[in-house]
């Protein structure tokens, strides 16, 4: 299992306009368990409703974590998005 965390940076936090684009991300890599967790709540990136019922905002700091065959890229390319839209 490969973890990294990051502080949402976007203004509005992850938001429909966002999680979008993140699901089609996490498409991308099939077979791998993606899950991401704000404090005691941890759902599978792959729930849109899910992801958006955390409301998470701007400063709080998310854990993803990601399983399966290849899950050093699967990560990297997860962390990558994370940089450039959230």
């Amino acid at each position: 299992m490969k973890t990294f965390q990051y502080t949402i940076t976007d203004p509005v936090g992850i938001h429909l306009r966002t999680v979008t684009p993140l699901i089609k991300k996490v498409k991308e890599f099939p077979g791998h368990e993606m899950t991401i967790t704000k404090g005691e709540n941890t759902v599978n990136l792959l729930r849109s409703s899910a992801v958006l019922k955390m409301a998470v905002k701007q400063g709080e700091t998310v854990t993803v974590c990601v399983s399966g065959d290849n899950e050093e890229a699967a990560a990297a390319a997860l962390e990558a998005f994370f940089k450039e839209n959230l």
